[in-house]
């Protein structure tokens, strides 16, 4: 599975993976581990990639990683519901 462009896995420093909530008959945490072992593949240390049990859970600690200015990428099945949790996210950090 060619994931990721070799050239490109240095500018990753970490990857967050979860399970879609429709698994279309696939087992738990089956394409978490197809997309995991991609990412070593494709150059990505194991402790740069982990694996989280849902959508929230993923933006939290995607979130909770990143520093200032860095950019995280999110695939999301329920678009809005992350867009609140990244507003809510982001307002803790103002009042922090």
């Amino acid at each position: 599975m060619g994931l990721l462009p070799q050239n490109h896995v240095e500018t990753i420093d970490r990857v967050v993976l979860r399970d879609d909530e429709d698994l279309r008959g696939r087992e738990p945490g089956e394409v978490a581990g197809h997309l995991r072992a991609a990412l070593l593949v494709g150059g990505l240390k194991p402790e740069q990639v982990e694996t989280v049990k849902n959508e929230a859970e993923a933006v939290r600690r995607a979130l909770g990683l990143a520093g200032r200015d860095d950019l995280v990428v999110v695939f999301a099945d329920r678009i809005a519901k992350v867009a609140a949790l990244v507003d809510f996210e982001r307002q803790k950090e103002v009042r922090a």
